[in-house]
């Protein structure tokens, strides 16, 4: 499911993120539930393939974007008609680099060093519309040194879901706000949280990081804190924060090479962090994640007004595709989850267990409204706190899509009799047998048995099918596992999706699906 942000592209021409700005909390006297953040925006010259690809700076823009879009957005990319079409590469660098108090701090992008710019206008124009941006600065041992904007280390180490990051601008961190229980063995390094309320477990480790990490808790303690100074003093809110550890790291980032004191390739400014290979303190974690629970509506919306802003979400784009919305979201309407894709943040976490403890209590595959005609109800950003007519819509992002060898995990025993049935009917189909089984972890999943989504009709109305009943007759939601088949020639993959069966003693359901998405599963069901 691809989402649109009308916003970033005013016109037919592609547009490029130039910069980040300020963070408003009432922006142009409008009350919201959730903040939005200024993205500098300008059209694209020249050929999109081009690492060196320029935009026009003489025609540059703005754009409000609520936070929680923050994920999904980078600067650098490239955007037409409302999608993102690219993230271009320009100079791709590796850093080993070592996080210390003496080696960060943090300035202004528009801040001299001694007599020369660090981001001097005369090459990197872009950002002269948010001066007064903050970047961590790190000192090389070469003497040449490496600009992160403030922004972009909030998108890369708290950006896994927009639900925290609406969390860490919208009060003063508190505990609470992120877990409600914690307990950690030093011997093992086990670490076990029990997440906050809606919050996705896709943000298990960043959160498990914050809870055992006094320099990630500062962290993330500082961007709220940083606000909430400056519009006490009446200052535009351009949020700050640093590293969330110390010492030694591999950053592997996006950006451009600048002079300075016009020696070329000085100081190199970050555009977006790819990798960082920096440990995290626990070696396993397990988490408890707390359910969206579906709230019955009381009243209907025809969906024709009552917008506080612009970007109205609709069911449907010309091009069939869902919109990113502005307003706030609707407290009576039950969250759901969106999933980004990209390559692994961070490769210490691909050596690490991470389980979910308690199954059938997680939530992460929220509510899917099940309409007639198929149409997709409206969606927003953020908690759904307000009476806005937009759904609440959570961004978790994902690392690169891997499979998993039955064999190395422990399965519930649905999905390993579904593993058996699934390749006898590929046999039976395609007249030969997979050699390779895989099992594929669902979206904002790191346990491959996932409760299903909760189905409800356009009055709120639960759909029993995804339910089913234990051995004690106690109800709960029904799980599923997304598997993976390969044959030996290697020019064959069949995806499926075994359903746990709502009696005990019934075989599981084995679907054959396009692909692994929760809307595959509903599509079945």
């Amino acid at each position: 499911m691809t989402f649109t942000i009308p916003d970033l592209t005013p016109d037919m021409r592609p547009w490029r993120v130039d910069w980040f700005g300020e963070v408003a909390y009432q922006p142009n006297g409008q009350r919201r539930s959730q903040p939005v953040y200024r993205a500098l925006i300008s059209p694209v010259l020249g050929d999109l393939s081009s690492p060196s690809i320029v935009a026009d700076d003489g025609d540059q823009r703005e754009a409000w974007l609520s936070i929680g879009t923050l994920p999904m957005v980078s600067v650098g990319d490239i955007w037409q008609d409302g999608v993102r079409i690219a993230q271009p590469d320009y100079q791709q660098e590796s850093f080993g680099v070592h996080i210390a108090n003496s080696w960060a701090d943090i300035i202004k992008a528009g801040m001299p060093d001694e007599e020369n710019f660090l981001l001097p206008l005369s090459e990197h124009r872009w950002h002269r519309g948010a001066t007064q941006s903050y970047c961590v600065r790190l000192s090389m041992s070469d003497g040449k040194r490496l600009i992160v904007p403030c922004m972009e280390l909030i998108r890369f180490y708290f950006g896994t879901s927009s639900i925290v990051l609406h969390k860490l601008f919208t009060g003063p961190l508190r505990e609470e706000m992120l877990w409600s229980e914690k307990s950690f063995d030093p011997a093992t390094k086990h670490l076990h949280i029990k997440l906050a309320s809606r919050i996705s477990g896709a943000s298990a480790s960043d959160i498990g990081r914050i809870a055992l990490s006094k320099e990630a808790w500062r962290s993330a303690a500082g961007i709220c804190a940083s606000c909430i100074t400056a519009t006490s003093q009446k200052r535009a809110a351009y949020p700050y924060t640093g590293f969330p550890f110390t010492g030694k790291t591999t950053l592997q980032v996006i950006g451009r090479w600048l002079s300075f004191a016009d020696v070329p390739n000085s100081t190199f400014v970050v555009y977006r962090i790819n990798s960082c290979s920096h440990r995290f303190p626990f070696e396993t974690l397990s988490y408890e994640a707390d359910a969206f629970k579906a709230q019955r509506a009381t009243t209907k919306t025809s969906g024709d007004g009552g917008g506080n802003g612009a970007g109205q979400w609709t069911r449907k784009n010309d091009a069939g595709k869902p919109t990113v919305s502005d307003h706030d979201p609707d407290a009576k309407k039950s969250g759901v989850t969106r999933k980004t894709f990209g390559a692994a943040k961070f490769p210490d976490l691909s050596r690490k267990s991470i389980w979910l403890e308690k199954i059938d209590t997680a939530g992460t595959s929220g509510v899917f409204m099940k309409y007639a005609d198929g149409s997709i109800e409206q969606v927003a950003f953020g908690d759904g706190e307000h009476g806005g007519q937009g759904r609440e819509t959570d961004i978790v992002h994902s690392g690169a899509e891997r499979g998993y060898e039955p064999g190395k995990l422990k399965l519930p025993s649905f999905v390993t009799l579904g593993i058996k049935l699934a390749m006898e009917r590929l046999l039976k189909a395609e007249f030969k047998m997979p050699v390779f089984a895989k099992v594929m972890l669902a979206p904002g999943y790191f346990e491959p048995a996932f409760p299903l989504p909760r189905l409800v009709d356009e009055d709120g109305v639960i759909d029993p099918v995804t339910s089913c009943s234990n051995a004690d007759k106690v109800i709960r939601q029904r799980c599923a596992c997304f598997l993976r088949f390969e044959y030996e020639s290697g020019d064959l993959i069949r995806f499926a999706v075994v359903i746990e069966a709502q009696k005990i003693s019934q075989p599981p359901e084995i679907v054959i699906v396009r692909r692994v998405e929760l809307a595959e599963v509903v599509r079945v069901l």
